[in-house]
Order: C-alpha cells, then structure tokens, then sequence
C-alpha cells in the first residue's frame, strides 16, 4: 500500500536535503539525526507552508539534538541532491509506523533519538516494578500504553502516588476507565506488590507521551491518557452493547416473525454498532399503521437502552439516526399516507407551500406520535431488561451475535429477576388429557407450539386445548380416581406457587427446546413453572385458575 508520505513533495525536498548534510559529514546512509536536519533545511527553503509547520513546531526538541550532536546545518545556498543512500532500519522503522503523517513521523525521528531515562522521572521510578506482571513471556515485547496504565493503576491503588494529591485525584476521577481496561486487556490482574524490571523496552508512543508537560505529573498524565483512550473506547462499546441489545430485544418482542440477523459492536466509519434485520422478510415490506408504529419504537429502542442502563444524562448522539429514521416515517405516517387517525386523511404533499395550519397541527402530532413510541419503547425494555442484560453481556464478550445466537440466549431465562413478578398458586381444576401416539403442533390463542410423542394434550371446560410435555405433566398433574396415570381421561393440576409476570405491554415467550413461540398482549400473563418452564395465560384463564398470593 501506498505511503503518502513518500510520495509528499516536502518529504522528497527534506530526503534531498538530508542527502546533501550526509554527504557533507561523510556518512554513508540516512539516519534519524541527519533526516531531520534535512527537515530543518526544507522548511527554511521550501515554500511548502503546511509542511513548515509541522518541524517548525518541534524545532525547541529538534534543536538541541543536532547542537548535541555537534551537527551544523549548512548555509541557505545549499541544493537537494538525488543521490541515492540507504536508511538505516531506525529510519525505515520510523517511516512505517508514521501510517503516512509528516507530525508523526517528525515525533518517532525526535524519539528514537532521545531514549527514555527513569533518571528523568522519579514518579515512572515508582511504578516500573509495576509492570512486570503486564508483559506476556516474550522477551521481546515494548512496554506500551495499555501496559504502562495498568502499572501505574496498580501503583495507585497500593498508595504509591498518595504523597501526589493532583495525580492522586486524576486516577480517582478516571478509575471506571481504567478499571475497564484492565478487566478486558489483562482479565483483570492487580499485582500488589512490585516485581524486577530489567531492560525495559517502551514502544514509540509511550516514550514520547513520557516525555511532553513541564514536570513528572504531567509527563504520567500524558503516558496515562493512552491507557485512558482504551478504556473510553471499552466503556463506549459498552453503551454500544446495551444500544444495539435495546433495537434488538424490542424487535424480537414486537415483530417477531421478522428475524435479527446480526447484531455487532464493532467500530466502523459510518457507525460503532449494528444490528441487522432481515430485509427480505415479506414481512419487513408491510406499510401498515401498525409496522409503522412499531417501527419506531424499535428506532428509539437503543436510545432508551442506554438511558435505563446508564441514565439520562450518559445519553449521547449515537442515536442520531435513528431519531432521524424515526423522524421522517412518523412524519410519513402522519403528513403523507393518512395513517395518523387523530390528525385524519390527509396527504400534505399536495400542497405547494409546506406551512400553514394543517402542517403546524401534523407537526403536534409528529410530537405525540413520536413520544408514545419513546414511552412504549421504554415498557417493553423495562418488562424485558434480564433480556437486554443478557444480550448486552454476550456482545461486551464477543463483539457480536448471529442469528441462533441471539434466540438462544433468549430461550432460557425464567422470572426469577424480573420486575413486578409475582407468586401465585393455581386452582386444581379437572380437565380432559388425552396422550399424543405421535409428534406434531398444536396452535393456542398464543402461538404455535409442538409436541412429541406421549406429551399431554390438555383441554379445559371452554374447550380451549394446549399441549404439555411429559415431563412438566408429570410433575404438576394427577389422575382422577379410576384413571391410571398415563392413560387418556380426566386429570387435575397438583396445588403448586408458580411465578407470575402480568404484561402491561406486548411480550413474547421462547419456549424450551424450540417448541415455540408464545406472544402475550397487555392483561395477560407470563407464568413461570420453574426448570425455566415458561407460559402465557390470558387474563380470563390466569383469573379462573390461579390465586395470587
């Protein structure tokens, strides 16, 4: 791949410069120190002013690296020369890293040619023996800005910087951060005690964040800012996971015929997370009044995510396009298709001018529209949160989540940590069971749901009918006298305390081993047997046959 910073024009007048200083001094390759002395050079004679600036900025650490190397530059009569020499491997490094950028190219020049002193920081002194228990085996491996922070963190948690009150509140005021970055980089090793630290090796970064401020605080500070960076990003992968987790759960509740594909927490140039759906649904297609609505509830599902999990003042505008998205099909929904019954039939596009009355009272609505689907949104995140943790918890571990992923990690959870459960017990009433000879389905006023063979399928006295599977049967019901357990005929359900979840918005249950979906309106119930047995009962049916406690 290309280097932009060969192909500079400022670049190839400072190699020609340096070309000219080497052969004045007799050298045979382009090193550091005589690069930048062409440097120099090219930004005194060169009318490139960007380029200028760049050394002109560094030329108080330039400097005093040439008067310490008793290189003089030549007078301003000097030519650049084609000659070619070969760089030396510091050189050649330092053109690599720069990823193509004169500044730093400029700083890893300045670098390697002022190695780092523990003799120029006494606080860097304190945690070197730190650092040890951060390096993997190699003996290879530089000391860089992950390692070094988690040293130095492990410094102040041991009371080494106490005697430093402004260092001391700067960890303090940053330790979710590194705290984060620990936890995810080194699993969250805290050695108590120093260790041996010989021979030392920093990568360029450090080293030169090592050697910015005006004294030894701020010189930590500047290294630190490096672990801090990754530990901002880890805590914003975070926010990420619970935003995408958010769209995610909300779409499997309100549109669960429509698949989540994918969902991933992965920095890109246009986004830090998405999750996909599956836009060849037939589905996915549909313009109803109802695909709208529940479209923007889904929109502004991430958003409302983020706000239950960190609070509303941790919002930020990672969610600008979806209030965006969520914005223009409202408006689409209301000022353009009629499907807005309170502002009524209306297409406003026929009208030339896009102001005046009906539009100020289309714009009221887009307002309600849009704040109805925030709070509904909020619902259904609330009743499902153990749902988002979940999801969230699988995408902080690994980044992301397919299709059967997602759906599993959904299928195996009972209430036990939901909000607003309740204990019930149920009211042993007879009923008819007759034993399934074969597997098959069996559709409830809830959904879907399948049998095997020898599962229980029982009806009540409204002639409603529902399979159970043998395992939860024989655990919760008995035979009538005169049946023998196992045998077609009438039954009863054992007196039990069962958990209970009434739904104050729609919801949606995985039943074990994919026997199917359940999907519940607001009234009804989530009934938890326990073993993660899960069910949903209409309001009338949960009145007839459960107690609440």
């Amino acid at each position: 791949m290309a280097n932009k910073l060969l192909d500079s024009q400022f670049f190839k007048a400072a190699a020609g410069y340096a070309k000219t200083v080497a052969r004045s001094c007799s050298e045979k390759e382009l090193s550091p120190l005589i690069f930048l002395a062409g440097l120099v050079l090219a930004a005194r004679l060169q009318s490139d002013a960007e380029g200028a600036g760049q050394v002109n900025r560094r030329l108080s650490q330039i400097e005093p690296l040439l008067v310490e190397q008793a290189l003089e530059l030549p007078d301003e009569t000097i030519e650049p020369t084609d000659e070619k020499l070969p760089l030396s491997p510091i050189l050649k490094e330092a053109i690599g890293a720069s990823e193509g950028d004169l500044g730093s190219f400029i700083d890893k020049l300045i670098g390697s040619l002022h190695p780092l002193s523990l003799s120029d920081n006494h606080l860097l002194e304190l945690l070197v023996p730190y650092i040890p228990a951060y390096l993997s085996d190699s003996p290879e491996q530089e000391v860089n800005g992950d390692i070094f922070a988690a040293a130095a963190f492990a410094a102040f948690e041991t009371g080494v910087f106490a005697h430093m009150p402004g260092l001391s509140a700067h960890f303090s005021l940053n330790q979710v951060y590194l705290e984060a970055m620990v936890e995810r980089v080194f699993d969250g090793r805290r050695p108590v005690q120093g260790g041996k630290a010989d021979q030392l090796k920093w990568d360029q970064d450090l080293s030169q964040a090592l050697k910015k401020g005006k004294d030894e605080s701020e010189r930590i500070i500047s290294a630190l800012n490096l672990g801090l960076t990754t530990g901002a990003s880890i805590i914003c992968d975070q926010a990420t996971a619970y935003h995408e987790a958010g769209h995610a759960v909300v779409s499997w509740v309100l549109r669960p015929e429509i698949p989540v594909n994918q969902i991933l927490v992965k920095r890109e140039k246009d986004y830090d997370g998405v999750t996909v759906y599956d836009g060849d649904s037939p589905h996915f297609q549909r313009g109803k009044r109802h695909d709208y609505l529940v479209s923007l509830c889904i929109s502004l599902a991430g958003r409302a995510a983020q706000a239950l999990k960190y609070g509303l003042e941790d919002i930020d505008t990672g969610a600008s396009s979806d209030l965006e998205s969520a914005t223009k099909r409202a408006w689409a929904s209301i000022a353009y298709y009629g499907l807005d019954p309170e502002f009524g039939p209306i297409d406003l596009s026929v009208f030339k001018e896009p102001s005046g009355w009906l539009f100020d009272e289309a714009q009221k609505r887009l307002q309600v529209v849009m704040k109805e689907a925030a709070a509904r949104s909020d619902q259904i995140l609330a009743e499902n949160w153990v749902h988002v943790e979940v999801i969230a918890a699988e995408l902080i571990a690994k980044g992301e989540l397919n299709f059967e992923e997602f759906v599993a990690r959904l299928s195996t959870h009972g209430l036990e940590d939901m909000a607003g459960v309740v204990e019930a017990t149920n009211i042993p009433l007879k009923r008819e069971v007759e034993f399934s000879r074969s597997s098959g389905s069996y559709q409830t006023p809830e959904g879907v749901v399948r049998y095997e063979t020898g599962d229980a399928i029982v009806r009540d006295e409204n002639g409603d009918t529902w399979p159970v599977s043998r395992t939860v049967f024989d655990r919760l019901y008995r035979p009538f006298m005169g049946v023998k357990f196992g045998e077609d005929g009438q039954y009863h359900k054992v007196e039990s305390t069962v958990r209970a979840l009434q739904l104050s918005e729609t919801s949606r249950v995985d039943m074990k081993a994919g026997r199917g979906v359940l999907l519940g309106e607001k009234g009804d119930w989530i009934v938890d047997y326990g073993s993660g047995d899960l069910a949903i009962v209409n309001v009338d049916a949960f009145a007839r046959t459960y107690r609440v406690i």
